[in-house]
C-alpha cells in the first residue's frame, strides 16, 4: 500500500501544477468536485488546502466543504473531510479514479432536510404531555414521514428539560393568543432556530403536523386511505428559514367527505373533521373526536320511532315527540358511559326525516303546513321542541336535521332555535354554479325535476334561481347553517355527475354565503373508474380553503393528476375537459337524480369517442410505471362506458364489418377493466357495482363474456333503465 502512494505521489510531482478545468454542468450544487480553494480550477493546490485543514491551519471559511469531500461514497456524503479525500484526489490527477463519480448513491427521496441551517437530524420533538392521545398520534405521524423522506429516525420526548439541542415542539394556544380555536394552527421558525407548532385544542395537532409534512418536507396526500395514494416529492436539500410563521384556521367548522378515497381512519390527512360523514370508526382520542352528529344518521326518525325510512311519523303528535326525546336521552347517556362526552367527543343529536316525501297529512299536520305555507313548518316545530327539551338537560348540545325534499321551503312563521343546525339539502341544478343563478333561468330550468308544495301543486322546474332562494331565506332564519351537496349519482356509478369545475365556485359561494360548514356526499365506494377520488380530494381542498384562487385550484388539480396517473396526466385532462363540455351542452340537470344522457350530451359522445379514446392511448404510452397505467385503464373505464353507449346502434348494430371490429375489441376492454380486481380477477363489482333488475348490487345483469355483446348502459346499472328520463303521455309524468 506504501509503495501505492508512493507511486502516486512521484507521478502527482512529475505532473506538477497539472490543472483541470471542469467543464460545464460537472457540478449539481454550484461547486466542482475537488476545487477545495474555491478558484474554480481542480489542482494541486486543493490538496495543500485539504491538508491545511485538516491540520487546523485555516477554517471553514476558506474552504469548499462539498467540493473538498471527493470521497462521498466511503463516508456517506456526510461532508467530512478526511485524508481519504486526499488520496482520492491524487488518484484523481494520475487517472486512477474520477471525481463525479462519487457522489453519494441517492437511498432517500430526499437528500437532507434543514431547519434554519441546522440539519434535522439534530432536533427532538418534543410534546407536551404523552398522556394526550391526539399529540402522540401527530408526533409519530410526523417522525415516521420524516424518516421516509429523508431516512432521519427523531426522537421524540415530553421532558422539555432533557433536551440539549434544536426542538420541533408542540404546545397548545391555551391563552388563545393566535385564535386558534379547536383546529387551527401556527408554525414559526424562531430566532433560537426550534421550531414551535401552536395548536388548536382539538386536531390542531394533526393539521399542523400535515401542513408542515406537505409545504415543508414535499408529501401529497391524495386521500385518506394510510399509505395508498401518498407521494413524496424527491428533492436534493429543503431548508426552511429562521423567521418563518405561517397560520391557518378553517373557514369552516364542519368539513365532512362521504366518497371514493376518504375513509374515517385517517380523514385528517386531507383536513376533514367528520370522517365517513358522521363520527364513524374515526372517532376517537388519537384524531382528536370529531364534529357533527353523535353518530351519523341523517334520517334518523327511522330509529327513533322504529318506522321504515320509506315512511314519516306524524310530526305533531305527542307521541312522536315522546319516542324522539327519550331515544336521544338513552344514546346520550350511553356514550357518556363509554366516556364520550358532549362537546368533546360530539356536538350534536340527530332530528332528522326520513328519506321519502310521506308526511303526514292528518289535520293537525296539515293545519300546519297552511300556516307556515311549507311542510318545514312540522319538521322545525318538532326539532324546536327536542332542542328545548334537551338543551335543558344538557347544557351546549345541538340538533341536527335536515331541510330536505319537500322541507326545503322554508317555514313562514317557524324561526329555528339557537341550538338547532339547519343542514339545507341543496338542489336546484348542478350543471350552473351556484354564483351565476341566472345561467339556470336562460337554460329553462329542470323540467325533470319540479318543485312541488305541500298541496301536490307544482311551483315550476327545479333551478338555482328557485333552489338560492329558498337557501338565502334560511339564513334569514338562522346563522347556524351546514349544506348537504350532492356530488355524484348512484344509480349509474359510471357516470356520475360532470361537476369536477363547478366544485370550486360551488363551495366558493357556500363559504361567502356564511354557512358553517359542508358535507359533501359522494360515492362511497372505490369508483376509480370515474374521477371520483380526484373530486374527493378537491372538495376536501376547498373545503379547507374556499377561498384559494382558481389558479390554485387548477395547480393541485393538474398536480392530482401528474402524480396518478404519471406523465400523461395531460391527456387525462384533456379527457376530463371533453366529457365536462359534453355536460354542459344538456341545460339544466341535477346530481342524484339525472339519468347519464340527462347529465352528459349523446351526440357529442358519438361524435368524439374515438378521440377521446386516442387520449387514453397517448396517456397509456407516456409512462410505465404499472399502476399508473392500471388506474389509467380503469378512468378509460367511463369513457368507454359512455362511448359504447352512444355508438352501438351506429357502430355495431348497424355498423360495417370495420366499425363492428373496432366495437368489439373496445367493448371486450371495458369487459375485461371491470373484471381486473388485481389478486381475485373475474369477479365483477369491484371498480363498478352491477345493479341487478331488481335494483340491488348483483351481478345477474353483467354478460356471460366479452363477446356477449350489448348496449352498455342496459347492463352499467339498474337494467333496464335508458340513458334518459323521457315524457310519458299517458301517466302525464316523466319516467
Amino acid at each position: 500500500m506504501k509503495r501505492l502512494f508512493s507511486l502516486i505521489l512521484a507521478a502527482c510531482m512529475l505532473v506538477g501544477a497539472l490543472v483541470y478545468i471542469a467543464p460545464s454542468g460537472i457540478a449539481a450544487d454550484d461547486y466542482i468536485p475537488g476545487d477545495a480553494d474555491k478558484n474554480g480550477e481542480v489542482d494541486m493546490r486543493d490538496i495543500l488546502t485539504i491538508r491545511r485543514y485538516l491540520a487546523a491551519l485555516i477554517g471553514e471559511d476558506e474552504i469548499s466543504i462539498d467540493a473538498a469531500d471527493v470521497d462521498k461514497k466511503h463516508n456517506d456524503g456526510d461532508n467530512r473531510i478526511t485524508l481519504d479525500d486526499v488520496i482520492r484526489l491524487r488518484r484523481y490527477f494520475v487517472g486512477l479514479d474520477e471525481l463525479d463519480e462519487d457522489k453519494p448513491e441517492k437511498t432517500n427521496p430526499v437528500d437532507s432536510i434543514t431547519i434554519g441551517g441546522v440539519n434535522i437530524k439534530n432536533f427532538t420533538i418534543v410534546i407536551p404531555d404523552k398522556s394526550i392521545p391526539v399529540m402522540n398520534y401527530s408526533s409519530d405521524r410526523l417522525r415516521s414521514y420524516i424518516y421516509q423522506a429523508c431516512g432521519v429516525n427523531l426522537n421524540i420526548t415530553d421532558d422539555e428539560s432533557s433536551v440539549s439541542g434544536p426542538m420541533i415542539k408542540y404546545v397548545y394556544d391555551t391563552d388563545n393568543k393566535y385564535e386558534l380555536g379547536k383546529e387551527g394552527y401556527r408554525v414559526a421558525v424562531e430566532e433560537d432556530g426550534n421550531v414551535i407548532f401552536t395548536c388548536g385544542s382539538m386536531r390542531g395537532p394533526l393539521y399542523v403536523t400535515y401542513f408542515f409534512l406537505e409545504e415543508h418536507v414535499g408529501w401529497r396526500f391524495l386521500s385518506s386511505k394510510q399509505g395508498e395514494f401518498n407521494y413524496l416529492y424527491e428533492a436534493e436539500n429543503i431548508d426552511i428559514p429562521i423567521g418563518y410563521q405561517a397560520v391557518e384556521v378553517p373557514v369552516f367548522e364542519y368539513r365532512a367527505t362521504r366518497q371514493a378515497g376518504i375513509n374515517s381512519q385517517n380523514f385528517e390527512m386531507l383536513k376533514i373533521n367528520a370522517g365517513d360523514g358522521g363520527a364513524g370508526s374515526g372517532a376517537n382520542a388519537e384524531h382528536g373526536w370529531v364534529v357533527g352528529t353523535l353518530f351519523m344518521h341523517a334520517h334518523s326518525y327511522e330509529v327513533q320511532c322504529g318506522i321504515s325510512n320509506q315512511e314519516q311519523p306524524c310530526l305533531t303528535s305527542e307521541e312522536t315527540y315522546n319516542k324522539i326525546v327519550k331515544y336521544n336521552i338513552d344514546l346520550i347517556e350511553e356514550r357518556e358511559s363509554w366516556g364520550q362526552h358532549l362537546g368533546e367527543t360530539w356536538t350534536q343529536i340527530a332530528c332528522s326525516p326520513n328519506d321519502n316525501t310521506n308526511f303526514c297529512k292528518c289535520a293537525n299536520c296539515t293545519a300546519v303546513y297552511k300556516q307556515e305555507g311549507s311542510i318545514a313548518g312540522t319538521v322545525f316545530r318538532l326539532a324546536n321542541r327536542v332542542a328545548e327539551t334537551l338543551g335543558e338537560k344538557y347544557p351546549g348540545i345541538e340538533i341536527f336535521t335536515i331541510a330536505y325534499w319537500d322541507a326545503r321551503k322554508p317555514p313562514k312563521m317557524t324561526r329555528p332555535l339557537d341550538n338547532i343546525c339547519v343542514c339545507y339539502c341543496i338542489g336546484g341544478c348542478n350543471n350552473h354554479p351556484y354564483d351565476h343563478p341566472e345561467e339556470c333561468e336562460a337554460a329553462g330550468g329542470n323540467e325533470r325535476l319540479q318543485y312541488v308544495s305541500f298541496e301536490g301543486k307544482s311551483d315550476g322546474p327545479s333551478a338555482n334561481n328557485v333552489e338560492l332562494g329558498y337557501y338565502e331565506d334560511w339564513l334569514e332564519l338562522t346563522n347556524n347553517i351546514y349544506i348537504w351537496y350532492y356530488s355524484s349519482t348512484y344509480a349509474f356509478p359510471m357516470a356520475p355527475s360532470p361537476i369536477l369545475f363547478n366544485v370550486y365556485n360551488d363551495i366558493k359561494y357556500i363559504a361567502s354565503s356564511g354557512a358553517r360548514g359542508v358535507f359533501f356526499e359522494g360515492s362511497g365506494g372505490q369508483c376509480s373508474s370515474s374521477f371520483e377520488i380526484l373530486k374527493a380530494y378537491m372538495a376536501a381542498k376547498m373545503n379547507w380553503h374556499p377561498f384559494m384562487s382558481e389558479e390554485e385550484y387548477n395547480d393541485l388539480f393538474n398536480e392530482f393528476l401528474m402524480i396518478y396517473y404519471g406523465d400523461g396526466w395531460q391527456y387525462i385532462r384533456e379527457y376530463i375537459e371533453m366529457s365536462h363540455h359534453a355536460g354542459d351542452l344538456n341545460g339544466c340537470w341535477t346530481n342524484n337524480y339525472d339519468r347519464p344522457w340527462n347529465m352528459y350530451n349523446e351526440e357529442y359522445f358519438a361524435e368524439h369517442y374515438d378521440e377521446m379514446s386516442e387520449l387514453f392511448d397517448k396517456a397509456l404510452a407516456a409512462t410505465s410505471d404499472t399502476e399508473q397505467r392500471r388506474r389509467i385503464a380503469r378512468s378509460r373505464a367511463h369513457c368507454d362506458y359512455l362511448g359504447l353507449s352512444a355508438t352501438y346502434e351506429d357502430k355495431y348494430v348497424n355498423g360495417d364489418s370495420a366499425s363492428r371490429a373496432v366495437y368489439e375489441e373496445r367493448y371486450a376492454r371495458l369487459y375485461n377493466t371491470i373484471l381486473d380486481r388485481g389478486d381475485t380477477p373475474g369477479a365483477c363489482g369491484d371498480i363498478i357495482p352491477i345493479f341487478s333488475s331488481s335494483g340491488t348490487a348483483g351481478c345477474e345483469a353483467f354478460p356471460s363474456s366479452e363477446s356477449d355483446i350489448k348496449c352498455p348502459m342496459d347492463w352499467i346499472f339498474r337494467e333496464g333503465f335508458s340513458g334518459y328520463w323521457e315524457w310519458d303521455e299517458d301517466q302525464h309524468r316523466w319516467m
